[in-house]
């Protein structure tokens, strides 16, 4: 049986550029400038093609090719006095 599966929303491209830049670029990266300009140019190429909205998961994937930085994950190293005493340890 086929479940009813619920489409995810769409959102505007524009929004979808500064959602990007503010989650990943300034967040974790110093070279600001250059993701925003690249984020607006990826937005209007999207528009002009006639593509004005999208999920953030695909446009998470065309961002990712296109821009020169690419996010990393993170390293997380645990405590090893925290997990002694049973500490959870959180992971962000």
């Amino acid at each position: 049986m086929v479940k009813n599966l619920r489409e995810k929303p769409k959102k505007n491209v524009r929004h979808l550029a500064n959602w990007y830049f503010g989650n990943y670029c300034a967040m974790k990266y110093g070279h600001e400038r250059e993701c925003d300009d690249k984020l607006q140019e990826i937005a209007a190429e999207l528009e002009k093609i006639g593509i004005t909205e999208m999920t953030h998961k695909k446009f998470g994937i065309i961002a990712r090719e296109n821009l020169t930085c690419k996010p990393i994950k993170r390293e997380f190293h645990e405590c090893p006095i925290c997990k002694k005493l049973g500490v959870p340890q959180r992971r962000f």
